[in-house]
C-alpha cells in the first residue's frame, strides 16, 4: 500500500509541475503584457475609458436603486448617486486613463470643475430621459437608469478626450 501511496504522490507532484510550468511559461507572461499595455499604453486609453466607465456605471446603479429603494425620490436618490460615480470615475480618468503628468491642486481643480460642468449638461439630459422611462414609458428603475447611462456615455466620452484631457494625454 505505501508503494501505491507513493507511486500516486509522484505522479500529483509531476501533474502539479506541468500544471506549474504552464503558467509560468505561457499564461503568466500572457497576463504580464495584457496588464503593461491595458494601465501604460495610449492605444489602451478607450479601454481604460470604458472599464472606468463600467464600474462608475455599477456604483451609480447601485447607490441610484439603493437610495431610491429606501424612500428617497427618483431626483434625489440619481443626484447623490451621480455626484458619487462622477468623483470616483474623475480621479481615476486623471490619474488611470488619461493619466495625467504633472499633478497640480490648481490644474487637477480646473479640470474638475469642468469635468463637472460636463457631467451636469450630461445629467440633465440624462434626468429627462430617465423620467421618460420610467414614468412614462414604465421601465424599472434599475433598468431605465442603465438604458440612460448608455445613451449618454459616448457623447461623454469624446467631449472628455477632446476637451477636458486633451493636452495632458500621454
Amino acid at each position: 500500500m505505501s508503494s501505491l501511496l507513493q507511486v500516486e504522490n509522484i505522479l500529483e507532484r509531476r501533474v502539479f509541475s506541468c500544471h506549474l510550468t504552464l503558467l509560468r511559461n505561457s499564461v503568466l507572461p500572457m497576463i504580464v503584457k495584457f496588464a503593461h499595455f491595458f494601465l501604460f499604453d495610449k492605444k489602451a486609453q478607450s479601454l481604460r475609458y470604458l472599464v472606468i466607465g463600467g464600474l462608475g456605471a455599477v456604483i451609480e446603479i447601485l447607490l441610484f436603486t439603493l437610495l431610491f429603494r429606501f424612500g428617497l425620490s427618483l431626483f434625489v436618490a440619481n443626484i447623490c448617486a451621480f455626484q458619487l460615480a462622477l468623483t470616483f470615475c474623475f480621479v481615476c480618468h486623471y490619474f488611470f486613463t488619461y493619466q495625467v503628468d504633472a499633478f497640480s491642486v490648481t490644474i487637477f481643480l480646473e479640470k474638475y470643475g469642468k469635468f463637472c460642468l460636463l457631467m451636469y449638461i450630461q445629467f440633465i439630459a440624462g434626468m429627462g430621459l430617465l423620467y421618460f422611462f420610467v414614468n412614462l414609458l414604465g421601465g424599472s428603475d434599475w433598468s431605465s437608469k442603465a438604458l440612460q447611462i448608455g445613451i449618454v456615455t459616448p457623447v461623454s466620452y469624446f467631449v472628455q478626450k477632446r476637451k477636458i484631457f486633451r493636452y495632458d494625454a500621454k
